[in-house]
């Protein structure tokens, strides 16, 4: 079953409040942490990137879709390294959090929709796919072990 069939129109805004959200925040979704004011004019945020495709399914067309899927594509794979991981706070982090977090929409791109993309594409979003899956199964999760949670935490 494709991710996006398990939701509907009602379930938007908690999908969106999910996404990055810290739990002791008053506010919610993704923007409720104040040290990633500077993150949008460094590089963008792949796990938003994804949050965007659940709406898609519902209120595109077909032909709008595949342009959409195929601009994520290119950002997706333009910035997850070759080890399958990906940034999310700050350059080279190297933990799979982040990879994680879109493992589900990635695949639903990959294997629903592959008359989106060309087979070198297809190719490369499947070995990334792997090395991804690997690397998260090889080294545990520290994304939290970042000054700004320990700081956080500690407060």
């Amino acid at each position: 079953m494709s991710y996006y069939t398990i939701h509907d129109k009602n379930s938007y805004l908690r999908i969106l409040n999910q996404i990055n959200l810290d739990r002791n925040s008053s506010s919610c979704g993704s923007v409720d942490r104040s040290y990633w004011g500077w993150k949008k004019k460094d590089f963008s945020d792949i796990t938003l990137q994804f949050a965007i495709m659940p709406l898609l399914k519902k209120h595109v067309s077909e032909i709008d879709i595949k342009t959409i899927f195929q601009k994520v594509m290119d950002f997706t794979l333009k910035n997850i390294w070759a080890d399958g991981t990906c940034d999310q706070s700050y350059p080279h982090e190297k933990h799979p959090k982040t990879f994680l977090d879109i493992v589900p929409l990635f695949v639903t791109m990959i294997e629903d929709f592959p008359h989106f993309f060309t087979e070198k594409e297809l190719a490369k979003a499947r070995s990334i796919l792997k090395k991804g899956v690997l690397y998260s199964l090889k080294y545990p999760e520290s994304y939290a072990v970042i000054s700004n949670h320990i700081a956080h935490d500690a407060y």
